[in-house]
């Protein structure tokens, strides 16, 4: 009877470990590290880095509001208004771009052009044109932003 007990006993911490070796341990998603934006055309010219994690969070709440919906009436490409790109760097090395265009239109890596609510985009703009980037401000930075704005 003792035989049996102990049997059940181990074969019951088999099933046990073997359960817990089957299932997978949660993915792990890389974390952004940096985000650039590029401006082509705009109020903006050129290239600007964040790595501080409130500035990139920021960036990418707006980001997930922008909710594309359905294909543009119109050739984005030819669209004017103001494009910028942003690039998203993380922490595996790897990188995910959108571009904004006209604020109106929204692409993701290689995905066609998509209809992006006006709102949010114009919102996301001017974000972008307010938040600084990560460097060092001096009072003479300042007093340049200034008085050549």
């Amino acid at each position: 009877m003792m035989k049996i007990r102990i049997g059940i006993f181990i074969l019951s911490i088999l099933l046990l470990l073997s359960g817990c070796a089957g299932k997978d341990s949660p993915s792990s998603f890389p974390l952004v590290t940096e985000i650039t934006v590029h401006y082509e055309n705009g109020p903006v010219h050129g290239q600007l880095s964040y790595t501080e994690d409130e500035k990139m969070q920021l960036i990418l709440t707006y980001l997930r509001l922008l909710k594309p919906y359905g294909q543009p009436p119109e050739n984005p490409e030819t669209a004017d208004g103001p494009l910028f790109e942003i690039l998203l760097h993380y922490s595996d090395g790897g990188s995910n771009i959108y571009q904004q265009k006209a604020d109106r239109y929204l692409k993701s890596g290689e995905e066609p052009w998509l209809c992006i609510p006006t709102q949010k985009a114009m919102e996301l703009s001017v974000l972008l044109g307010y938040l600084e980037e990560d460097i060092p401000i001096t009072p003479q930075d300042i007093v340049s932003q200034i008085t050549s704005g």
